[in-house]
């Protein structure tokens, strides 16, 4: 479940193992004592069937000022997402839900294995992925419509930046020297950290360059703050393809719906047949026939 403001989704899940979690986690919010006649539960109800419909916490975030972020990939969809953000407008409790498109694999399983606000305008992040991610701005709709939306070219950075009321975020990118260590902890989970307030979060103890470079970042001054730009060798994010390189983003286009189909067709998960940087890497820049 997922508590948003004043209230909780107590969401409906992406796998079957995990369903049965709705059902319990309503039952505690409904029955148990500290809960029961407090807790008001906003979308997710498992006497209601929902589909297609899924959202997963791990990609919930609701960041102030009215706003939640949301990581829109495997886990949680697009009809789930829609479905929550039509029930936070109807109850008032929030005015805007940024919906930002993550690659369906493990390596970015929620949001926040991504992306994490550790208190103030510091961030962790892993900003190979994060760089790419695509946003949909949902609001209340009009004239009878239950939402609207509309695309966001921005970076997350500079949406996120603008909706909390600062010039930028101070970025603290995952930890180590080389692009394969940052991989590593970025697979464990070094973004994936809880903030208990600013200056202050709980990460896992596994991953020491991110956790070394979030305890340098809370010793310095904003202006000292290491650089979140890693040079790497990988392609360019892949929502500026379109414009520096064409045939690469129409070979991507091809190649994803191909795997997509291989897929589903095998019921192997995409990222069990390539991973996403070796993909990139080879449609980017694919080698000679020869």
């Amino acid at each position: 479940s997922a508590w948003i403001y004043g209230g909780v989704s107590v969401n409906p899940m992406h796998w079957p193992a995990r369903r049965p979690e709705t059902l319990l986690n309503t039952a505690i919010y409904k029955f148990h004592p500290k809960f029961a006649g407090k807790a008001e539960i906003y979308f997710g109800d498992p006497g209601v069937g929902h589909g297609l419909a899924t959202v997963e916490g791990g990609d919930i975030m609701p960041v102030g000022n009215g706003t939640v972020l949301v990581g829109m990939g495997e886990r949680s969809s697009p009809q789930g997402i829609g479905q929550l953000a039509i029930a936070l407008f109807e109850k008032g409790a929030a005015q805007r839900v940024l919906a930002f498109a993550i690659p369906k694999s493990r390596a970015a399983m929620h949001l926040d294995t991504i992306f994490t606000l550790c208190g103030g305008n510091v961030v962790t992040t892993f900003r190979e992925v994060a760089e790419e991610l695509v946003c949909y701005d949902l609001r209340p709709g009009k004239g009878g419509a239950a939402i609207e939306f509309r695309h966001d070219p921005r970076p997350i950075f500079e949406i996120v930046a603008e909706v909390l009321g600062y010039k930028s975020l101070e970025l603290v990118a995952t930890g180590g020297n080389t692009e394969e260590e940052r991989k590593r902890e970025q697979w464990n989970d070094g973004n994936n950290v809880l903030c208990l307030r600013p200056g202050v979060v709980i990460g896992y103890d596994r991953n020491d360059d991110t956790n070394a470079a979030l305890k340098a970042a809370d010793a310095l001054p904003n202006r000292e703050l290491p650089t979140a730009t890693q040079r790497t060798s990988a392609p360019p994010p892949i929502r500026a393809w379109h414009d520096k390189n064409p045939a690469a983003a129409g070979r991507l286009d091809d190649v994803r719906y191909g795997l997509q189909r291989f897929s589903e067709e095998r019921r192997v998960p995409v990222e069990n047949l390539v991973t996403p940087d070796l993909l990139r890497r080879v449609i980017w820049s694919p080698p000679d026939d020869t």
